[in-house]
C-alpha cells in the first residue's frame, strides 16, 4: 500500500500506523501527511518500531520532528519479553487493560510534553501519548499484535478507525 492521502485519512476519525518491519512506503511523505491529518483534528496512533534510528525504519519529516511525536528516535533494541506497568489506567487508551507484556520493543524515550501510561518494567514508556493544540497523538512501543489490545478500546467508541501499513 503506498502512502495515503490527506484527503483518505480525513474519512476517519483516528488513524493507526504502523512500519511493518521497517518498510515505509515513504517515510517522509508519511511523516507529514499523519501531521497535516493530526492539524486538521485527526488522532494519530503510531506504532511497532516507527522510531527506530536505522535506514528508513523510522517517521520522518512534520510529524516525526516538529513535536507531534511522542517518542524520540533510537538505536537501542529490547528483544527480551517484558511486563509494562500500567501508570495512567484511568486513562481512556488503557480502559479494560490490566496487563500489558511484549518483546521486541526499543528504548524510546519521552519527547516535550509527551505523557506515559504505561512504562516497561526495564524503562522505556510502553504507551504514551501527546497533546499539541488540543489534539492528540498517540505511541506504542511495540509489536503490531500488542497494539491491537489498545486499538480495541479505541475502536470500540463511536469513532471510525482504520489501520494503516506501508
Amino acid at each position: 500500500m503506498g502512502t495515503p492521502t490527506l484527503q483518505q485519512l480525513q474519512h476517519y476519525d483516528i488513524v493507526f500506523a504502523f512500519d511493518a518491519g521497517g518498510l515505509w512506503n515513504d517515510p517522509l511523505a508519511m511523516g507529514n501527511v499523519l501531521a497535516d491529518y493530526e492539524d486538521g483534528g485527526g488522532v494519530v496512533v503510531v506504532g511497532d518500531i516507527a522510531w527506530y534510528n536505522f535506514g528508513h525504519w523510522y517517521l520522518e519529516a512534520r510529524w516525526m520532528f516538529d513535536g507531534y511525536s511522542s517518542y524520540g528516535l533510537t538505536l537501542q533494541n529490547l528483544y527480551d519479553y517484558n511486563t509494562a506497568c500500567i501508570t495512567g489506567s484511568s486513562h481512556p487508551l488503557l480502559a479494560g487493560v490490566s496487563n500489558l507484556s511484549a518483546n521486541d520493543r526499543i528504548g524510546v524515550t519521552l519527547t516535550s510534553g509527551a505523557t506515559a501510561i504505561a512504562m516497561w518494567t526495564d524503562g522505556p514508556p510502553a504507551v504514551a501519548y501527546k497533546t499539541n493544540n488540543g489534539r492528540t497523538a498517540v505511541g506504542i512501543n511495540a509489536p503490531t499484535w500488542f497494539q491491537r489490545v489498545i486499538l480495541r478500546g479505541l475502536g470500540s467508541r463511536d469513532s471510525k478507525r482504520r489501520e494503516m501499513a506501508p
